[in-house]
């Protein structure tokens, strides 16, 4: 009998010791399935501490870490498509475009694709809904990957409306911080269900505001429309006024003279609140050269004035040499936005302009009965 129970005993250790071998392999098995599912970034690649491992290696820790690595993932999954019909519970549906951006800020490329692929769901989601969804995936597709986002968004099922505006403004954007890039995108040939003229019109303007008045002047050349070719001339314009003025004069004498005219009047009017006498100057050469545009640009360039300093304005306006309707306008629009500031002042100059005899109340009357 006392022989019996040491064998007893001596096989239940056996068993035992088998069973910790057989836990450690299977702890050690599973700790290999998670790395490999697990990108590590280079600070993990470092071998972690002995106990550490042993810890890992428990059957109770192994548990912990299937969890750990299984239920995120599957929440991320869900979890876009449980927001997005949080969302419809706002009662006011005007808010819901804004709270998809919101959703899609900072988001990762699986919740684009998966917002996405949500707003494919006609028998859940109105059509407007799913052109909201798509329109913020794509926002936020571009921040993380512009080339294909575009080429994408192209593609898809996103409204005209959106896909026109969205990819001007992405393209502008783009440009405006690599201009070759987009003007290779477009020679690609990839976007062709948006118009050349709009995507060139934003290579155009983005060109400008980066200073590549190479890809800007090819990318005018390319705009068909001549409404959308004078639109974007005129932001290029400002856009080198303000951000690239020393090197406005020699892009200027590239253009041709019809352009010339377009682009002094949009430079004028950008440098009436910040250099006014040069904005004086690009009134004179175009009074000089006899342009069209000279009514609007003075009339233009004395509201922005007035905004500023409306007594040096006012001043300038009434020493002009201006007749019938355009002086009139020009007076009118000028004591409008000062009364707005100002109005006894405003007043008082009107009343000092009659006393002095260069102008009257009839005058004045006709000036006002404008607005």
């Amino acid at each position: 009998m006392k022989r019996i129970i040491p064998i007893v005993i001596s096989a239940a250790i056996v068993v035992t010791v088998a069973l910790i071998i057989q836990s450690r392999t299977d702890s050690n098995s599973a700790t290999t399935d998670i790395d490999e599912q697990s990108p590590q970034s280079p600070t993990q690649t470092m071998s972690p501490p002995e106990s550490v491992v042993e810890d890992q290696a428990t059957p109770m820790n192994t548990d912990l870490m299937e969890k750990t690595t299984a239920v995120p993932l599957k929440a991320a999954q869900s979890s876009i498509r449980m927001t997005v019909d949080d969302i419809l519970k706002e009662p006011d549906y005007k808010e819901w475009p804004s709270m998809l951006f919101d959703l899609m800020h900072e988001a990762s490329l699986e919740d684009v694709q998966e917002l996405l692929a949500a707003s494919e769901d006609s028998a859940n989601y109105s059509l407007g809904y799913r052109d909201s969804m798509k329109a913020a995936a794509y926002e936020r597709w571009y921040q993380l990957d512009p080339y294909t986002a575009l080429i994408e968004m192209d593609a898809s099922t996103l409204s005209a409306s959106q896909k026109n505006s969205r990819m001007e403004v992405f393209l502008e954007d783009w440009a405006s911080q690599s201009p070759q890039e987009v003007w290779s995108l477009l020679e690609q040939g990839q976007i062709n269900r948006v118009s050349s003229d709009l995507t060139h019109g934003a290579l155009a303007r983005g060109s400008a505001l980066n200073g590549n008045f190479e890809l800007l002047d090819s990318a005018l050349a390319n705009i068909a429309d001549s409404k959308l070719k004078y639109y974007a001339l005129k932001s290029a314009a400002r856009s080198i006024q303000r951000d690239h003025g020393d090197q406005f004069d020699a892009w200027l004498n590239t253009l041709p003279e019809s352009d010339q005219n377009t682009a002094l009047a949009e430079s004028a009017w950008i440098l009436a609140d910040q250099d006014i006498e040069r904005a004086l100057i690009g009134l004179n050469q175009l009074e000089q050269r006899g342009a069209d545009v000279l009514p609007v640009t003075r009339l233009r360039v004395a509201v922005k004035w007035t905004d500023s300093d409306p007594v040096a304005a006012a001043d300038w306006v009434s020493a002009q040499n201006v007749t019938g309707k355009d002086r009139e306008t020009l007076f009118g629009n000028v004591l409008r936005v000062w009364a707005s500031k100002d109005q006894p002042a405003a007043i008082a100059w009107v009343d000092s302009l009659i006393e002095k005899g260069e102008i009257d109340e009839a005058f004045m009357n006709r000036a006002l009965g404008q607005f």
